[in-house]
């Protein structure tokens, strides 16, 4: 469905099953003998082993392409960012629901679109700021929700949205309170205790260790007091402490630990739920790692875009929420994050020129997070831009049989 050009097909992994097996006479005669249930057995354990389904070949064009958007990224002011941010799509996009209801949106600028909005059902009012974001690979189909962060008299339908479409895990990127500002309403209870919201309760249970440094994993339990079903459905709030407004974190490593962990305890893929105090920085920042290795492309797109992926994935991105990835710098983070998590996954190999890459976002992110803290407009002068070279790209040795 979605036409973005990085990820390959099952198709992509056999042909490099046969380009490799030609590189050797030897393997491609015992190639000639295996079965064709042994081929697929093979192709079988590549898929589980492996997070999504992209070939070598294509890991080695994606790290060329992630490479140069990251410097083309560096190149964008945060007003031309903004400015691409919020022109795209609005043509066929409608917010009749967003402007219907003032009074339920945190921020009057950052619109719910209504084709991806989540609609609550058994409510006076069906709204709620909320996207739905679909990952349509046919190996990982799954959806997940973006949303605002929770006001005070918006509680009872998150809770009731978090009920309905039987949310297990919720992740919270944002403080309460930032600089005296709030960024989010207490909606659950932060020690023992049981909050009611409308005709919820939530009641606090337990501390469990936490996942990820500086990330803190409460267990909950939430109760529908109407309807014949007052069972308590357990819930999981992860709460990220260390991603501060408008910034992003200086190193991806605990982003990424935090995000493998996150996907092998939800294996079965039932929607979780992301915030910040917007839904569209550093929520929708994390979330676009899961939308990036699991949107089903099978061909390479070709633009005329100045930044091509920029204009590619964040088109796709936009279509289920209208804004996501706030800024330049949290792009780049999340290009780094990529990098990182191919790195864990055995992908690629952390070359020198990766450190080097990874060493100049580091200072790139200390710089922003001086500016912001100054006060002042986001620019790139005195930031050395990494030069593309070709040695980045070399992949890590791997086998189907690993």
């Amino acid at each position: 469905m979605l036409q973005i050009f990085l990820i390959g097909s099952i198709s992509g992994i056999s042909y490099f099953m046969i380009e490799c097996s030609k590189k050797n006479k030897n393997v491609r005669n015992n190639k000639k003998e295996e079965s064709v249930k042994e081929k697929e057995a093979q192709i079988k354990i590549y898929r589980n082993e492996k997070t999504n389904l992209i070939s070598p070949e294509t890991y080695a064009e994606l790290v060329k392409q992630l490479d140069l958007e990251y410097m083309n990224c560096l190149c964008v002011s945060r007003r031309e960012f903004d400015s691409y941010q919020f022109r795209k799509n609005l043509k066929f996009a409608s917010f009749d629901a967003f402007d219907a209801n003032p009074t339920l949106n945190r921020y009057a600028e950052l619109k719910c679109r209504d084709s991806s909005r989540v609609v609550l059902e058994n409510r006076k009012n069906d709204y709620i700021n909320a996207s739905w974001v679909v990952c349509d690979h046919k190996e990982y189909r799954g959806k997940n929700i973006l949303t605002q962060g929770p006001l005070n008299h918006t509680s009872p339908d998150f809770w009731a949205m978090i009920y309905q479409e039987k949310v297990e895990y919720i992740v919270m990127f944002c403080s309460f309170i930032e600089k005296g500002v709030e960024q989010c309403a207490q909606y659950y209870p932060t020690k023992e205790g049981i909050e009611k919201y409308d005709n919820f309760e939530v009641k606090y249970v337990d501390k469990e260790k936490d996942p990820v440094e500086g990330v803190t994993w409460t267990v909950l339990h939430l109760i529908n007091n109407t309807g014949n079903d007052t069972k308590p459905r357990t819930i999981n709030h992860i709460y990220v402490s260390w991603w501060p407004e408008n910034t992003a974190p200086k190193n991806p490593k605990l982003t990424v630990e935090l995000y493998q962990w996150l996907m092998k305890k939800n294996e079965t893929h039932i929607p979780m739920v992301f915030h910040c105090n917007n839904g569209i920085g550093r929520s929708a920042t994390f979330m676009a790692i899961y939308f990036f290795t699991r949107i089903d492309i099978s061909t390479w797109k070709e633009t005329r875009c100045k930044y091509e992926m920029h204009n590619i994935f964040l088109e796709a991105l936009h279509y289920f929420r209208y804004g996501a990835i706030e800024t330049p710098l949290q792009y780049s983070f999340f290009i780094c994050c990529l990098f990182e998590l191919f790195i864990q996954e055995g992908r690629i190999e952390r070359s020198q020129d990766i450190r080097e890459l990874m060493g100049h976002y580091k200072n790139y992110a200390r710089h922003v997070r001086e500016m912001v803290k100054a006060g002042k407009e986001v620019t790139i002068e005195n930031t050395k831009k990494p030069q593309p070279t070709t040695s980045c790209y070399e992949l890590s040795e791997f086998s189907l049989d690993e």
